[in-house]
């Protein structure tokens, strides 16, 4: 499974409980299949959690990925 660092270039409040990330691929490469999730590593605290998280995005879209989330993982 590839792994790529990437960095978030937005995150918007979709509702109170909802939000959007974008992260950037800054030039990587990531294709990828509609109904897809990655195994996503967010930094709580000290710690980090995996989270998977199914892409929003649509594939042809090669700037950035797209996650819409429920709850706090990105608040």
């Amino acid at each position: 499974m590839p792994r790529l660092e990437l960095e978030v270039a937005e995150v918007k409040s979709e509702t109170p409980t909802i939000r959007s990330v974008r992260l950037a691929l800054a030039g990587k490469t990531f294709a990828f299949k509609p109904g897809q999730y990655c195994l996503v590593e967010v930094a709580v605290g000290n710690e980090t959690e995996d989270h998977p998280l199914s892409l929003a995005s649509s594939p042809t879209r090669t700037n950035s990925l797209l996650f819409t989330v429920y709850g706090a993982a990105f608040g």
